[in-house]
């Protein structure tokens, strides 16, 4: 289902329907939560949410949605403004997954050392686009160039 740019503003309910949806492709549009996606949680295999401006979404219901899309396989997050991005190592299933988190202003802290803990940022095929946007120390620099000490200072 292909629903770019089209302004549509999903609400709870509105996807409850589409029971046999596989693919969706909802860039570039508001989205003030992402409950409606979680409706589709027996099918869906891929969600593009691609520039569409996700970051008044806490990071708990982006987890939240991963977690409630259980074929899910690929979900794109690409340029969607998001500062942070859950660690969703606990769900068991991300390395069988293609997440695209790149081309965000990520903050660089203790809150995404999951992605540099055991090559997680090298897995994913955006890497390359997985730049600190703050804080300023760190500005600019790769994800996977990162170490724990870097993203934690004084922890180690």
């Amino acid at each position: 289902l292909y629903l770019t740019y089209t302004k549509v503003i999903l609400l709870p309910g509105n996807l409850r329907n589409l029971q046999h949806l596989k693919i969706l492709y909802f860039q570039n549009n508001t989205i003030t939560s992402l409950l409606p996606f979680s409706e589709v949680n027996q099918t869906l295999k891929e969600l593009y949410l691609t520039f569409s401006d996700l970051s008044n979404i806490p990071p708990l219901e982006l987890y939240h949605l991963i977690q409630s899309l259980p074929h899910l396989t690929t979900a794109n997050f690409r340029d969607c403004r998001l500062s942070t991005f859950p660690d969703i190592r606990p769900l068991n299933t991300i390395r069988d997954r293609s997440l695209d988190i790149g081309k965000n202003p990520i903050r660089c802290d203790c809150r995404i050392s999951w992605l540099v803990i055991g090559g997680w940022v090298a897995m994913m095929h955006d890497s390359e686009f997985l730049i600190c946007r703050s804080p300023d120390v760190l500005a600019g620099r790769r994800i996977s160039s990162l170490t724990i000490s870097d993203l934690c200072p004084g922890m180690t």
